[in-house]
């Protein structure tokens, strides 16, 4: 799931890098941990459209916007 997002995520115009963090980052999460993801993004040159597009195909909840 870690790679799909990273995937997705950084194929995205101006996205500079994505993290995680939270629990998942050291490898203490449950199965009901969820994931601590930042995007970094040159702002003048960022999708954004695209980078919600993605977000929400990512997304398992698959919350509406």
């Amino acid at each position: 799931m870690l790679q799909k997002i990273r995937s997705a995520l950084s194929q995205v115009r101006g996205v500079v890098a994505v993290v995680i963090g939270g629990s998942r980052a050291p490898e203490l999460q449950t199965a009901r941990t969820d994931f601590s993801i930042g995007v970094y993004a040159d702002a003048n040159t960022l999708d954004f459209a695209a980078l919600q597009e993605r977000a929400t195909c990512v997304d398992h909840t698959q919350r509406s916007k």
